[in-house]
């Protein structure tokens, strides 16, 4: 199989030709997180799709694939897992924009338990969405969404850093990232279809590089037939690269998504359109739109000097990618930032003798994966494993 150039143009330029081909293509179209709530869901309420400026056109495409981080469902929130919803009559405005995938497999999508999950999932149907990630039982969870589009067999599968909220063999949930049954998949989909899109959503929040453990795991999916591996969690930008015939987006940022640190931190205010052109081989070109969330929450395409920090931004967080040294304290630093937050947190909990606070902390954050990879990432940094 034809190996994919390295990625250096498309920083430039913002679009870049991977492989040659002669054969009819697609293309599509991927954002990072979405979710209608807070500022977003007040700007839609009072604007509807003004909220939005040409951000359609810069979207089209065959296939165009978010990652829907909320239920859409006024169903109440899970005591232990939730955190916010999403008003199910603003979803229109999603699609009108044009999307008609969804990933699932995040740690929102069972914010308001199953019954949310169900709510979700017939809204989707009902207006010809296609989902992949979550599902009534592991079975449906993990069941891949393949879509034909001019002649090329599209395969979706997508995974979430193992939580609560996991789909098991009689439960309701998301599916869960576990190495074998990706790895499963992937062997299964090689006969039925010509081009394999894996999301995944791992990773420390706000944090400018992904784990070396998420690294080594996209690389070694990237061996196994993966196309495209399509990353999001960190609701900040991080690098990309080509690896065999396979191109790794490790985040996509922020689309639509208004977060409390919204307004202080520009970076959770940036979002990336990946735009991928395909044949039945895999990728064949890449062309990267940076977006902007403004302070009103408003969604747009960034200014051209804008648009080329970014890139270049974008250029340093990839290259960087090839020292894995450089990379392992930049995971290291994560580490600390994450722990002083964590211990912080139930410090002051027990301070203030606060119980209830302090048992509501511990089933919604302690025992949930991310923070378990805090402790063990933690614990290897101070030389206890």
């Amino acid at each position: 199989m034809e190996k994919l150039q390295s990625l250096t143009q498309v920083f430039t330029s913002g679009e870049q030709v991977l492989r040659q081909t002669q054969a009819s293509t697609a293309t599509a179209s991927f954002v990072g997180d979405i979710s209608l709530v807070r500022g977003v869901a007040d700007r839609l309420v009072a604007e509807g799709d003004k909220t939005f400026s040409g951000i359609d056109a810069l979207l089209a495409a065959d296939l165009m694939v978010g990652n829907l981080e909320t239920p859409l469902s006024t169903a109440s929130l899970d005591p232990v897992r939730g955190t916010f919803t999403s008003q199910p009559e603003l979803a229109r405005y999603i699609f009108e924009l044009g999307f008609n995938v969804f990933n699932m497999a995040n740690n929102h999508t069972m914010d308001c338990g199953e019954a949310g999950l169900k709510d979700t999932l017939e809204i989707l149907r009902r207006n010809g969405m296609a989902h992949f990630g979550a599902g009534e039982n592991l079975a449906g969870a993990t069941t891949p969404l393949i879509i034909e589009k001019n002649g090329i067999r599209f395969g979706f599968i997508g995974y979430s850093q193992p939580e609560l909220d996991a789909a098991t063999p009689i439960s309701a949930g998301v599916a869960p990232l576990r190495l074998q049954r990706i790895e499963q998949e992937l062997e299964a989909l090689r006969g039925q279809v010509d081009v394999t899109i894996v999301s995944l959503h791992e990773g420390y929040e706000f944090q400018s590089y992904p784990r070396l453990d998420f690294m080594q795991l996209c690389r070694h999916l990237a061996k196994c037939g993966a196309n495209l591996i399509y990353g999001h969690h960190p609701h900040v930008l991080q690098g990309m690269e080509t690896v065999e015939n396979c191109l790794i987006l490790y985040s996509l940022g922020n689309f639509l998504f208004d977060m409390p640190y919204h307004r202080e931190v520009r970076a959770t205010r940036e979002g990336l359109i990946a735009h991928a052109t395909f044949d039945a081989k895999g990728v064949v070109a890449l062309k990267l739109v940076p977006t902007y969330l403004d302070d009103e929450c408003r969604l747009a395409g960034t200014t051209d000097e804008a648009r080329q920090n970014t890139l270049g931004r974008l250029e340093v967080l990839s290259r960087q990618l090839g020292d894995l040294e450089f990379v392992r304290e930049q995971n290291h630093e994560s580490v600390r930032q994450v722990m002083r937050a964590v211990l912080g947190a139930v410090y002051h909990l027990g301070k203030n003798g606060d119980q209830a606070g302090f048992d509501k902390y511990f089933q919604h954050q302690i025992r949930r994966d991310p923070y378990l990879k805090v402790f063990k990432d933690y614990g290897e940094m101070a030389g206890l494993s």
